[in-house]
């Protein structure tokens, strides 16, 4: 069935050097950007039109992420931290801060110093989250990388974040290889596992961090001190992710430990996760909604994460009864798989509490089903973007409401801008979301450009979404500016046209782009997988979306299609249906 083939597909990735949000916001002078974008910037905001975090403000400590982590390793001691599905292997709290210290200390002995770019390039693993704070407590910075790439990609994004160092692992050996013997710029390539070519392992690395540690060999205290080498927190980038390049090509962000640490402290403040939750780690944690609000947010509370290095729905259902998860971050085709798929029924998923949903919009429709198909569970929808480092609205676990991604969380505040003026608009219109807050990014990397369009002169960031707020303040996402379908002057949001098709019996997943007519205007067309045992025309799908939507959102062509892209985190790559 198609869910089962459901996998991550391999983004062109686009990396560069930092910039500071505040050399954004200093730009006086305005290059070419579009229209809405110098509207929005110089638009009038009216201070009755900003939306406030329900939530009371959180102290944010100045401290990197990586010595909240370690603080947790010794309050947690033996506990499991992390399994890993792929290596049958586990470790610990004690376990994992020994691992990121020895290997700080590895990479030190190697010649990595404070401000080295380190490329991160493999699927899920125990290692990954060791190999991250590693670097963290020497003061480096890592770009996360995915394993999907090819060569071309990979050197790209190598070249333009001028990355020293690359660990690897299997089976991306080939390509990591391939790739850095034409690239003098990297120093060196380490790898998780044995190779036969003779790569330094990490293994090899974190012994000589622990020999030359022992032996007084360095200047740095990487064994005693939860510090490592100081940082600014508020400045320096300690992770350098990428947008998903669903629109144009993708952008390296700039992420701080202030960061990172204030949207860990976000997340947890509604999330109240504890040492007794068990989560699963299906999402790549290359991407920020892995890296952060699975793997950082669970050590940072003491739980128990157990990682796949991909999705498949069997594997999937049988780590969750196992190992009791409770907690599950995924996106919004696996709930479509949960909601639909036979293979649900065979196994036990009641300690299951919350299906917590991200990185695309999730119909109704798609909610109800998978609450009244695992009773015991409850659907709950949050929003971020990789710029927001990620979470900027979470849906409590008390008050979800259905079809909304949440309030904001703690410290952050939101306006809405008319996509025809620019200026803020009340609430239940629909316009361009901007956010404000201690977890967006400082900047993309070396995009001056870039920033001056998406910064505010008084630091909002225009996030490119399209939404709105209700009454309670509990937002709305509609789609995204740029995927938006004009059709004779109308606006037609896809996704919400694919929840409808989602809610057809036949339809295992759906998408919508907008294709051009004989007049050049535009018009919505779908791309079905139908579900495996049933059948359905493309006359058919055409009655029931025309059943229950405005004349000029109906549905023009259909495609049926083996598979929807997606990228990584779940969103849908309509570029690639183009």
């Amino acid at each position: 069935p198609p869910i089962l083939s459901l996998s991550f597909f391999p983004l062109p990735i686009i990396k560069t050097m930092s910039v500071l949000r505040s050399l954004a916001r200093s730009l006086s002078s305005r290059t070419s950007v579009p229209a809405i974008s110098a509207r929005l910037y110089s638009a009038r905001v009216n201070p009755d039109h900003i939306v406030k975090s329900p939530h009371a403000d959180i102290d944010i400590p100045d401290q990197k992420l990586v010595t909240m982590v370690l603080d947790k390793c010794a309050q947690y001691g033996d506990a499991v931290a992390v399994k890993d599905y792929w290596h049958n292997s586990e470790l610990t709290y004690n376990g994992l801060s020994q691992k990121i210290r020895k290997m700080a200390a590895g990479f030190y002995a190697n010649g990595v110093r404070p401000g080295d770019v380190i490329g991160l390039h493999s699927p899920n693993r125990v290692g990954y989250a060791s190999c991250f704070h590693a670097a963290g407590l020497l003061g480096a910075t890592v770009t996360t990388i995915s394993p999907l790439m090819t060569p071309t990609e990979l050197e790209y994004q190598l070249k333009d974040s001028g990355a020293n160092y690359l660990v690897t692992g299997e089976p991306c050996h080939p390509v990591a290889q391939k790739t850095v013997e034409g690239l003098q710029s990297i120093k060196e390539l380490f790898t998780f596992d044995e190779n036969s070519a003779g790569l330094t392992t990490i293994d090899a690395l974190e012994a000589l961090g622990l020999e030359k540690g022992e032996a007084g060999q360095l200047d740095v205290d990487f064994f005693g001190s939860n510090v490592g080498v100081p940082v600014n927190n508020a400045e320096d980038t300690v992770v350098i992710p990428y947008s998903s390049g669903t629109s144009g090509l993708p952008k390296g962000v700039c992420l701080t430990n202030r960061n990172l640490v204030a949207n860990v402290l976000q997340v947890l403040d509604v999330e109240h996760l504890t040492p007794k939750d068990s989560l699963i780690g299906v999402l790549p944690l290359f991407h920020i909604y892995g890296m952060l609000l699975i793997m950082n947010v669970s050590l940072c509370a003491g739980a128990r994460v157990s990682l796949l290095p991909k999705f498949d729905l069997e594997l999937f259902l049988k780590v969750l009864e196992k190992e009791k998860v409770t907690r599950a971050h995924i996106a919004p085709p696996i709930l479509v798989g949960l909601a639909k798929h036979p293979l649900v029924d065979k196994y036990d998923l009641s300690s299951v509490k919350v299906w917590f949903s991200g990185a695309a919009p999730l119909g109704k429709e798609v909610e109800e089903a998978v609450e009244k198909r695992i009773p015991t569970s409850k659907v709950k929808q949050a929003y971020g973007m990789t710029e927001m480092s990620p979470a900027s609205n979470i849906n409590g676990d008390a008050n979800a409401r259905r079809g909304s991604v949440g309030p904001l969380v703690a410290n952050m505040e939101s306006y809405i801008a008319s996509l025809e003026s620019g200026e803020s608009i009340p609430p239940n219109q629909v316009g361009e979301i901007c956010m404000r807050g201690p977890n967006v990014m400082t900047g993309y990397n070396n995009k001056p450009d870039a920033n001056s369009e998406v910064f505010t002169a008084d630091g909002f960031f225009k996030t490119g979404d399209v939404g709105y707020y209700d009454d309670d303040g509990f937002m709305h996402i509609t789609d995204r500016v740029k995927e938006l379908i004009k059709v004779k002057g109308y606006q037609v949001a896809p996704a919400e046209l694919e929840s409808v098709l989602l809610a057809h019996d036949a339809i295992a997943d759906a998408a919508v782009i907008g294709v051009k007519d004989e007049n050049d205007d535009e018009k919505p067309k779908a791309f079905v997988v139908v579900k495996a045992d049933h059948e359905v025309t493309a006359e058919e799908v055409k009655e029931h979306v025309k059943e229950r939507v405005s004349y000029y959102k109906q549905i023009a062509e259909v495609e049926f299609i083996e598979q929807v892209p997606k990228s990584a985190a779940g969103k849908i790559l309509r570029r690639m249906l183009k």
